[in-house]
């Protein structure tokens, strides 16, 4: 059975309770930078009972970009919970949800990765975000493509491409990595006799 969708690319937020919270889109529409002209923004933020939430998030829109900002006045009012989150562009006429997900507001102390950019590329008949993410320092570039692997004829893995992002593992007769090399920027893995990892440059 052939199924048409046109729901929204999926993107979950997290934030933590008392701190600002700011979402940048970087917007294409058919490959070109999507214009702002004529557009008009919309947003929920409901609850688990299906109560829509009197604080919201505050938008703004330029051409190529959409930002969605809560402060942190606004992520006290919510307080620690997970609630579920919409983003509706209405332009010539037309309504569309961009983007939805869960908004998970934490408890101060809990630590994760960061991230604060997303690309959203639209066209007519989809949606589809790659998340620009900061980890431990080093940014790469998370997709909704496909992930590969290449394997070699022993069945170790050597390399792993998600959608953007070439990754290649170098590894020893005995298949301990010696070197990653992500994007062109190689690691080198030194070990002790034992094989133990004494030092990364």
């Amino acid at each position: 059975m052939a199924t048409v969708s046109q729901l929204p690319a999926s993107c979950n937020l997290v934030c933590t309770v008392g701190n600002d919270f700011t979402l940048t889109l970087a917007v294409t529409e058919n490959g070109s930078t999507w214009s702002s002209t004529g557009a008009t923004l919309a947003t929920d933020i409901i609850a688990r009972d299906g109560t829509v939430q009197a604080t919201d998030f505050t938008t703004a829109a330029t051409d190529g970009q959409v930002t969605l900002t809560l402060t942190d006045a606004n992520t006290t009012a919510l307080g620690v919970g997970v609630y579920s989150y919409r983003l509706s562009v209405t332009k010539s006429g037309n309504t569309r949800d961009w983007i939805a997900g869960t908004l998970s507001v934490v408890e101060a102390g809990i630590g994760g990765t960061t991230s604060s950019s997303v690309a959203l590329a639209i066209t007519s008949t989809s949606l589809s975000l790659d998340i620009n993410t900061l980890v431990n320092g080093a940014a790469f570039v998370r997709a909704n493509g496909t992930i590969s692997v290449t394997r070699n004829s022993s069945g170790v893995v050597t390399s792993v491409t998600d959608s953007a992002v070439d990754e290649t593992f170098t590894r020893a007769s005995d298949g301990r990595i010696t070197a990653i090399t992500r994007e062109g920027l190689t690691k080198t893995i030194t070990r002790n006799s034992a094989g133990q990892v004494t030092g990364v440059s």
